[in-house]
């Protein structure tokens, strides 16, 4: 059986690319019109692979989405024929493939032709000969393989570790690691009690080495399996948080607000006299709030494309934050699938009251509007039938964002290729006369990008409509880019979000922290998974063999608890200058 694959890059200046395996002398004789031949037998299975970095990427199985927005069916025989018809044929040879199906809540999986697996994983091993009858001995170091003289799947329970390599004359060989499960409560309380940064955790949100209100008197809650949801609980040290996670192991953990009394104690108090006093200004961006308008995922998907609208809201924020309201310490938050956190933890910030967020809130807020409301951008006053400028604020916002409209809009997510999407588009220019003329070419013209369709406009708002469309042209750009913000989780102090380094049970990533200065370089699928973090803890062992809470240090999530650990130190650093400050001279 001779093996082949065949790669489909429907984007040329894109990464992504699309393969499925197939029978190299039956897809030929189906590709030069034989079409007799079922697509079972040409393909050798009807799986279709997904790579966002090139043919030599890791590959994953596409989900039903991705098939619906790649090939416009969901249907894999559909797909995988279309797949077949416009893509480009490779002889045999081995490549990396991620196991699992993107929908399944797994772990990331480490796939490919040569490497090592740890005790206790299991593994299935696909392998496809080509020229060969019998895979050499040596080929994988395993006692319980066997060779097959047709392909086949073999799956095995490892007790201890493996090494492999493809040495095959030219097979291709599938190595399937099936990651630990992200929800497994064995995973999650190995996590708590080896790698969650706990020290750093508390030192954080309590701005000094030794206890004070802002950790002992702060709201804890936690999410069990189950979906059983535990509030009001609170910590006298770092210690007793670590203690009470390991013995409810949740799912996740949520922090809240520093109250007038220890929240604990509620039952203890009189009803209504717990009150909330401090809380870190925090603000949520998700993915699924961009769904009316990014074209590569949507729901609960997000890839490295979609990822430059967070990475946009991101740059708005951050300088708008720091120079228009003066805070300095913003801690950065991946949520571990679709979005960002921001925490802000200066102490006028700590100390807004809900009214005072409320009209934090009020001001950086821009798109405003549910789904039955096109135009979202309402920042302009009109006097005497003139149009009014921007806000400084604005103006600002505008400036940082406008470069990205082209790159992320235009040509990548194409916003405007589709009807629906220069429908909506048209929805927004203020001018009938102009959408009418536009409408018409662009029917005409189907083939128009969302360039040229931008091209089109912005020549009617250079001509003798300027004062009316190319505000509207700022404000169009401003919907598509300015940041979407989950103005609930901002405007009361009492409001949870999850905690820094959680596990996200869906996909295994941990919420790590981001440099705001790099958000447009950040990878959400590079981000350390618990299973990577685990196995890393396997490979790399202490020298006493022993366990330690510090364990995260032998792991690629260092860098991200140092990130949170210089972050915390400039905050200690501030608050020691103030109170040096307030006690006034020493002399």
């Amino acid at each position: 059986m001779a093996i082949g694959k065949v790669v489909y890059k429907p984007d040329s200046q894109s990464t992504d690319v699309y393969m499925i395996v197939v029978d190299s002398t039956e897809y030929k004789k189906w590709k030069d019109g034989d079409t007799s031949i079922p697509l079972a037998l040409v393909v050798d299975s009807f799986d279709i692979f997904h790579s966002g970095q090139g043919a030599q990427g890791q590959m994953g199985k596409v989900s039903k989405q991705m098939l619906d927005t790649v090939f416009g069916t969901t249907k894999e025989d559909d797909a995988v024929r279309m797949l077949l018809e416009r893509g480009t044929f490779q002889d045999g040879g081995s490549f990396s493939k991620h196991s699992g199906d993107t929908n399944m809540a797994r772990g990331s999986g480490n796939v490919t032709s040569k490497g090592s697996v740890g005790g206790g994983s299991e593994i299935s091993i696909l392998v496809l000969e080509s020229n060969t009858a019998t895979p050499r001995r040596d080929a994988i170091d395993i006692n319980v393989f066997q060779a097959q003289a047709r392909a086949s799947w073999q799956t095995f329970q490892l007790s201890g570790r493996i090494s492999f390599s493809s040495r095959y004359h030219s097979p291709i060989l599938y190595i399937q690691i099936m990651e630990v499960d992200a929800s497994d409560p064995q995973v999650t309380l190995s996590f708590y009690k080896r790698l969650f940064p706990w020290k750093q955790l508390f030192t954080w949100l309590n701005q000094n080495h030794e206890p004070t209100n802002l950790f002992t008197h702060r709201e804890f809650a936690f999410t069990l399996i189950g979906d059983t949801y535990l509030r009001y609980h609170s910590f006298s040290k770092a210690d007793d948080l670590k203690s009470t996670a390991i013995r409810l192991n949740p799912t996740r953990f949520e922090i809240g607000a520093i109250y007038n009394a220890r929240p604990k104690d509620k039952k203890t108090l009189r009803a209504g006299a717990l009150q909330p006093l401090l809380r870190e200004l925090v603000f949520d961006i998700d993915m699924t709030d961009y769904d009316s308008i990014r074209t590569c995922c949507s729901g609960k998907g997000i890839c490295k494309r979609c990822w430059a609208f967070i990475s946009s809201a991101v740059q708005v924020l951050d300088p708008a934050l720091r120079e228009e309201f003066g805070w300095k310490h913003l801690l950065w938050v991946y949520s571990g699938r679709r979005g960002i956190h921001c925490w802000i933890s200066d102490q006028s910030a700590l100390a807004l009251t809900d009214d005072e967020r409320k009209a934090v809130m009020g001001y950086l807020e821009v798109i405003k509007g549910g789904k039955e409301m096109a135009k979202k951008v309402n920042v302009r006053t009109t006097l005497a039938g003139k149009t009014g400028d921007l806000h400084p604020s604005l103006r600002n916002a505008y400036e940082r964002v406008k470069g990205n409209f082209s790159q992320m809009i235009l040509e990548d997510q194409r916003c405007f290729d589709s009807r629906e999407g220069w429908e909506t588009f048209l929805e927004l220019i203020p001018d009938h006369d102009v959408v009418s003329d536009l409408r018409r070419k662009w029917e005409d013209d189907s083939d128009r990008s969302s360039e040229d369709k931008w091209k089109d406009f912005i020549s009617h708002a250079k001509g003798a409509k300027a004062a009316v469309l190319l505000p509207a042209a700022e404000d169009i750009i401003l919907q598509y880019t300015y940041p979407r913000l989950d103005a609930d989780v901002s405007k009361h102090r009492n409001h949870l979000l999850k905690a820094p380094f959680c596990i996200h049970p869906a996909t295994g990533r941990i919420c790590v922290p981001i440099d705001p200065a790099r958000v447009e370089h950040f990878d959400p699928e590079k981000v350390p998974t618990v299973g990577l973090l685990l196995e890393e803890l396997m490979t790399n062992p202490s020298a006493d063999s022993a366990e330690h809470h510090s364990d995260w240090e032998r792991t690629s999530l260092k860098p991200y608890v140092d990130m949170l650990e210089k972050h915390t130190a400039s905050i200690m650093r501030d608050v020691r200058e103030k109170r040096r400050a307030a006690a006034g001279p020493t002399w």
